[in-house]
């Protein structure tokens, strides 16, 4: 209005426009112009942060809508004091809406140097809060509420009797370990880095000559192993898992090629680990990096009754296993009422590495659990390990020399009545 004003003023049709109204005018609108437009400017500024509250509140009701299935509540307290007094309350509360996983990394470099295994830790919580900046305690033990040992009953013994109702069954589930929570705890991986000679952890610089077990203290108690972590992560409420970075362990291994050619034609690359039991390792899934190469996942099962961990890396074709039966060797005689079988297989291994190899070599007899089923084994050449849980396994551990090629030679017989057939 201002500006057309003025204009107007200026442009007057019915008589000319002196210098004076001119210099009226100009006048009028400096004293004017700059007022106005400093106030649209700050009505402009206004408009931009109201705005920006808008959209925020906008964005917050969305997520308000997605996670309306999310239980919240209120702490409520009731205090007796002698006198007015100023004070802060700290709230510690318990929750089993927190879980943690083991997991592990597994490097190996190649088969001459020691297994690097990382420990790490997915960590979730679900109590609708986001734990900010919190020091974390993961502990293997295992709450359970009014826990009571069991007692006998007496065991009253009597007839079946028979029914048509179907019987119902009952599943116990295990209770998943759950983190000591004072205030906040658990803990989570936002994001590591390297940059240079320098490893950033959450914001936090750790030099090279320092690592994952700086910062993590293991506390064996009797009845539990706590991780103390010293770096504070910060965990949503959201459920969503957090990968946390435990120790790494340099853990002996001892390497051998593998082939069971009556199952498979591949000869398999397996690692052994030994001691693994004094570095506390909790049962979960691994991934296995060998040489440089992700060879895919295993499971550690540290609590098995076996003292010690096998794992399955790769495939070398580069040493052959040529399993093949001997005709000539094989027959089907039938003296009076039984019928005796023979079968011969010859295995042929070849070492085609520049170096010699250690390998393990497997193969299989038939095991009768019926006493009109006989069976021998006639010849095993060279000399070979028989399994101890009677499964009909032979076992050869050999070193091959580069280029080497051998042989080996299983041969057997089975002994049945004439007029029955066997499934081979």
């Amino acid at each position: 209005m201002l500006t057309n004003g003025t204009l107007n003023n200026m442009e007057k049709k019915e008589s000319s426009v002196s210098v004076a109204d001119i210099n009226a005018n100009m006048e009028l609108y400096k004293s004017k112009a700059g007022a106005l437009q400093n106030s649209i400017n700050q009505d402009n500024k206004k408009i931009e942060k109201l705005q920006k509250n808008v959209n925020r509140l906008k964005q917050q009701i969305s997520q308000d809508e997605l996670d309306s299935d999310v239980e919240t509540g209120a702490v409520r307290l009731s205090v007796s004091i002698p006198k007015d007094v100023n004070t802060v309350f700290t709230v510690t509360y318990f929750t089993n809406e927190s879980r943690w996983i083991p997991c592990y990394d597994i490097n190996i470099p190649s088969m001459d140097k020691p297994i690097v295994l990382q420990a790490k830790a997915q960590v979730a919580q679900t109590t609708g809060l986001d734990w900010k900046n919190v020091k974390l305690t993961l502990s293997t033990a295992q709450p359970n509420r009014f826990a009571i040992a069991p007692v006998f009953k007496t065991w009253f013994l009597n007839f079946r009797t028979y029914s048509t109702t179907p019987g119902r069954s009952s599943a116990l589930s295990n209770t998943i370990t759950y983190e000591k929570a004072a205030s906040n705890t658990v803990n989570s991986v936002r994001g590591n880095r390297s940059d240079g000679a320098v490893t950033i952890i959450d914001g936090i610089r750790v030099e090279d000559e320092q690592s994952m077990n700086d910062y993590v203290n293991v506390n064996e108690q009797e009845f539990m192993v706590n991780y103390d972590i010293d770096i504070p992560y910060d965990i949503p409420g959201n459920g969503k898992f957090q990968l946390i970075d435990l120790n790494n362990y340099n853990i002996r291994a001892d390497f051998k090629y593998y082939s069971a050619p009556k199952l498979s034609d591949a000869t398999y690359i397996v690692a052994t680990l030994s001691d693994f039991e004094k570095y506390n390792l909790l049962p979960g899934e691994a991934n296995v990096t060998f040489n440089d190469t992700y060879v895919g996942k295993t499971k550690l099962r540290p609590n098995d009754t076996e003292n010690q961990i096998t794992l399955t890396l790769t495939t070398e074709p580069r040493v052959t296993v040529k399993r093949e039966k001997q005709r000539d060797f094989c027959s089907t005689k039938h003296v009076g009422s039984s019928t005796t079988e023979t079968r011969s297989y010859l295995l042929t291994v070849r070492n085609n590495l520049t170096r010699s190899a250690k390998l393990t070599l497997k193969e299989q007899y038939p095991i009768s659990n019926d006493k009109d089923i006989e069976v021998k084994v006639t010849e095993v050449k060279p000399a070979a390990t028989y399994d101890k849980t009677e499964i009909g396994v032979l076992t050869w551990d050999v070193e091959l020399n580069a280029g080497e090629t051998r042989t080996f030679v299983v041969t057997y017989s089975v002994k049945y009545p004439k007029d029955r057939v066997l499934a081979w």
